[in-house]
């Protein structure tokens, strides 16, 4: 795999990250009673660790000066200003969806020493973010 088709992957990686319905739902203000408050914080955090990843890819194509696509979200306009209890579940299958387009890019850049195991990196980092996502979801409220 040439570098540019490498770097092409971990852009779509970049955009699966950054157009999540996590990434949106920090400026979609889900709203949220004294219940819901603390799983509010959870997933902020969660975002912003999701987030940093996406700056750092970011950085590594630019260094390798390749045109950093961002893409747009995905229509979820239809979940704003609903309630974060409602949102949790959805939120849990768009992860999904972006732990699997992680674990794509990995076995597409398993020929790739360094960009495959960024991309595993990555995708176990997803893993993780999902499992936290899920716990938000069971404790939430039916």
């Amino acid at each position: 795999m040439t570098t540019t088709s490498a770097d092409a992957v971990l852009n779509d990686v970049l955009i699966s990250l950054h157009r999540s319905l996590l990434q949106y739902v920090v400026d979609a203000w889900p709203w949220t009673d004294a219940h819901s408050e603390s799983h509010r914080a959870a997933m902020m955090t969660s975002a912003a660790d999701q987030n940093e990843i996406v700056d750092r890819l970011a950085e590594l194509l630019q260094e390798r000066a390749y045109p950093v696509t961002f893409s747009q979200y995905p229509d979820f306009s239809n979940l704003n200003y609903v309630s974060l209890d409602f949102l949790l579940k959805r939120i849990v299958q768009n992860q999904k969806e972006v732990v699997a387009d992680c674990e794509e890019a990995a076995r597409e850049l398993a020929e790739n020493p360094e960009d495959g195991a960024l991309a595993r990196k990555i995708a176990a980092a997803e893993t993780e973010r999902l499992k936290g996502l899920q716990e938000l979801a069971a404790g939430s409220k039916p």
